[in-house]
């Protein structure tokens, strides 16, 4: 496309046709996307290591030291 040509006012697009501020919503999109996902797995990270120190808690009569219980 020569930019002489093309009729005034009109947006740039690049080779897919899509305009800047498309481009930068898709972005935006996608990124607000991964942080979804990564807080998503953080929870569930969280999650179970609570659960996993839970059952450590509930089980720690058998990792006391065996001298103790003489």
């Amino acid at each position: 496309m020569d930019l002489d040509k093309r009729a005034p006012g009109s947006r740039r697009t690049d080779a897919d046709g899509r305009t800047a501020e498309r481009r930068a919503e898709e972005e935006r999109q996608v990124v607000a996307a991964a942080r979804e996902e990564e807080r998503r797995s953080s929870q569930r990270r969280i999650g179970s290591r609570s659960v996993a120190q839970r059952r450590q808690q509930l089980d720690w009569r058998t990792s006391v030291p065996t001298a103790y219980l003489e």
